[in-house]
């Protein structure tokens, strides 16, 4: 399948993974990339997909979790190439990408090791600053609500958003086997992502919108680091958790979308050296 034309929509798969595509004004060189995390897919971005499209950006968004790639060997670099292969065949030059949680390091890893391709970061709910990642759940031995309700109470500040679609379709993750293993094999590869050494590394701005009462993977080191960035910002949206851009979307898309706009509108300059104008 080629390029869609402008403002128009397509479908596909790349590789193991399906997305999805808009074509907007900016054209290919100014794409926002949305990629979700371990358990959901990019229906966590529906809400910032919304906004994306009605400020007339070019959109792209990872469709499945990332427990969805089949049997990935070492996650965060398998999944970063799966990406790479898609920017290849859409000719996607200059992404902003923002991640949730383990989509997180994946948008890190990209940042870092593709740095020519890549404008900006805003990374959400990352581990790998923190002392390790901890569901405290256990591992699911069969694909049941009552695990899925445990993994909602742990991700949420307030589940009252959480509908039964969500839960069903984060239960379908756990039914098959092989994402399951997929899952456990990529919580110990986030443990041992070197987060401090990605961002020490990166040359373009980076954004971070935390949950304030995430309790996976908590602000406080990941708002210390930010501090000392050049390039760094950290916003925290209160009453939230793990995954803001669909627990408190209004608030989340607002922060994105003022930090996409700077990025955007920075002089040739600033791009190439990756501050955002002010």
């Amino acid at each position: 399948m080629g390029i869609p034309g402008q403002n128009a929509l397509a479908s596909g798969l790349a590789a193991r993974l399906r997305w999805e595509w808009a074509l907007g004004p900016t054209g290919a060189g100014s794409v926002v990339t949305c990629i979700p995390g371990l358990f959901a897919g990019g229906w966590i971005w529906d809400d910032t997909w919304s906004a994306l499209r009605a400020e007339g950006l070019s959109a792209l968004r990872l469709r499945d979790p990332l427990a969805a790639l089949d049997a990935a060997r070492e996650p965060v670099a398998d999944s970063r190439r799966v990406v790479e292969a898609l920017f290849d065949r859409l000719g996607v030059t200059g992404s902003i990408i923002c991640g949730n949680s383990l989509g997180a390091l994946l948008a890190l890893d990209l940042a870092r090791l593709r740095p020519a391709d890549v404008r900006a970061v805003v990374l959400s709910g990352a581990p790998g600053l923190e002392a390790g990642v901890n569901l405290g759940i256990g591992t699911p031995r069969a694909a049941t609500r009552e695990f899925v309700n445990r993994l909602v109470d742990v991700l949420f500040y307030d589940r009252s958003g959480v509908t039964d679609d969500m839960i069903e379709r984060t239960r379908a993750v756990f039914a098959d086997k092989g994402r399951l293993f997929n899952v456990v094999r990529a919580l110990r590869a986030a443990r041992r992502y070197p987060a401090r050494d990605a961002l020490a590394a990166l040359e373009c701005p980076v954004l971070m919108i935390w949950g304030a009462n995430d309790g996976v993977t908590p602000p406080a080191e990941w708002e210390r680091y930010a501090g000392g960035m050049a390039r760094g910002e950290f916003r925290a949206i209160p009453d939230c958790g793990h995954v803001p851009m669909l627990e408190r979307p209004d608030e989340f898309n607002r922060v994105l979308l003022d930090f996409v706009r700077r990025v955007l509108a920075a002089p040739a300059a600033d791009r190439r050296s990756g501050a955002p104008s002010s």
